[in-house]
């Protein structure tokens, strides 16, 4: 089993490495303030992929002190926001002891969890579908009080429930610089693209993405592309495993107006600290590059849905049918789909 990951009850605001920011940052405590432009708790940041010979530019907008109202109407301008450190400390550090032991292939409930694509390469991004089914601390963390409320009171909703959780771990680079950095990328995507045959178009299904470690300029963080929910769906170009690359967003652009083009341009970065998390629409377009940091990035995804969402007919055939009845018996196993805020009779789904 790996050494447990540490989370300090004195872990601070991530700042810039220097050499790879374009300029200083300075931690104040409840947010970072950007001394090339001192009135605002934002920043840009450029830093090079290791040995790949790319760069990335993103803006950072993370600010500790950002209250429910503020996130919510980010959420609703962006399609994406970045809310502050809401998960109790000790909690964090449980939740990482268990996702140590999940990732090693222990769990306390005896429930093993659904894991695709890995490989037993140790610089391989690792993805593994309803951790919370395996471990007692993460369950835990999924139903957290201070998270439902804040998401409630962000979003304006009297029902929020847990559909599907992932964990997604991201090793650190390897110590030889001449190595490769590993395969931790997340392509490029619209979630609604692999929701499709589940809930229909106009479901209000989130995406609530918690840092369980500082997550840094060079950590691989999850970048979005603001406004481009308003483009609505995009068939081509998402691959969750893909390399977040020019050439996913090129199919994408096939399906944009030349006006709306300059939305898939420059991405914004969630650089957290631990704790923090970021919202996010089901159809704004988010993927992230590799860490190359020398600590792993962790986090845990929370997709959920409110009384505005509803399962698909199963109009489509005899499949979509079938997979009704799987959502409805997800849906009614609330130990699988827990209920995070209001009561059942509060959910917009017929059950």
């Amino acid at each position: 089993m790996p050494a447990v990951f540490q989370v300090s009850p004195f872990v601070t605001a991530p700042q810039a490495r220097r050499g790879r920011s374009s300029c200083d940052l300075v931690s104040f405590g409840r947010g970072h303030r950007n001394k090339c432009s001192p009135g605002l708790q934002t920043y840009t940041c450029t830093f090079n992929i290791r040995n790949s010979g790319e760069s990335a530019t993103c803006a950072s907008e993370h600010r500790e002190s950002a209250t429910a109202e503020e996130v919510g109407e980010a959420y609703r301008r962006d399609g994406f926001a970045f809310g502050p450190r809401v998960i109790p400390v000790d909690l964090l550090t449980r939740v990482n002891a268990g996702c140590d032991e999940v990732l090693s292939g222990i769990y306390d409930t005896g429930i093993s969890p659904t894991e695709i694509g890995f490989t037993g390469d140790p610089t391989q991004l690792r993805k593994i579908d309803n951790p919370h089914f395996s471990n007692r601390s993460i369950a835990e963390l999924v139903t957290s009080p201070e998270l439902a409320q804040f998401l409630a009171k962000a979003l304006g909703t009297s029902f929020i429930q847990a559909w599907m959780v992932q964990l997604l771990h991201k090793p650190p680079a390897p110590l030889d610089e001449t190595s490769p950095v590993g395969n931790t990328a997340v392509g490029w995507h619209q979630d609604r693209h692999y929701w499709v045959p589940w809930w229909t178009p106009e479901s209000e299904v989130l995406t609530a993405w918690i840092a369980l470690s500082d997550v840094e300029e060079d950590s691989g963080p999850l970048c979005f592309f603001k406004g481009t929910q308003e483009l609505g769906y995009l068939p081509e170009g998402a691959d969750f495993f893909g390399a977040a690359s020019d050439e996913q967003l090129e199919k994408m652009r096939l399906h944009v107006s030349t006006e709306d083009a300059h939305l898939l341009e420059a991405p914004v970065a969630g650089v957290l600290p631990a704790g923090a998390f970021s919202l996010h629409h089901r159809l704004i377009v988010h993927g992230s590059k590799s860490n190359v940091s020398r600590k792993p990035r962790r986090s845990i995804a929370i997709h959920f849905i409110t009384e505005k969402a509803m399962p698909e007919s199963g109009s489509g055939g005899s499949n979509d049918l079938i997979n009704l009845q799987i959502m409805k018996g997800m849906l009614e196993d609330k130990s699988g789909c827990p209920l995070m805020f209001g009561s059942e009779k509060d959910a917009g789904y017929a059950l």
